[in-house]
């Protein structure tokens, strides 16, 4: 993947496996309901696994870097705020980010 490590790329999987929303399609789209996420919602693709879903998610926000300033104040501005899920969901915009979030 372009601009993530391997090692920071199988921890951003294993953190994403992790969440719940991954399960299924159906509640991975629940997540977008903030306002500073919610136009990512239609970008969502269907897999039949939860690895297939993350492997998607990671490949297809990974590399927004249109949105990347936006992605990056949405991520500060929920720092403190509780969820794994939303967390590694705004920050997949900015590998910078991302880097940090893993790093703290």
């Amino acid at each position: 993947m372009p601009g993530l490590s391997a090692g920071l790329l199988k921890k951003l999987r294993r953190t994403l496996l992790d969440c719940g929303p991954f399960t299924d399609h159906r509640a991975l789209s629940s997540v977008f309901v903030d306002d500073r996420i919610s136009p990512w919602k239609s970008s969502i693709l269907s897999a039949s696994s939860a690895n297939d879903r993350v492997g998607l998610f990671v490949g297809a926000f990974l590399g927004r870097s249109a949105e990347a300033g936006a992605a990056h104040r949405a991520a500060r501005a929920v720092n403190s705020e509780p969820g794994v899920a939303q967390r590694a969901i705004l920050l997949l915009g900015m590998v910078g980010g991302a880097e940090r979030f893993w790093e703290e």
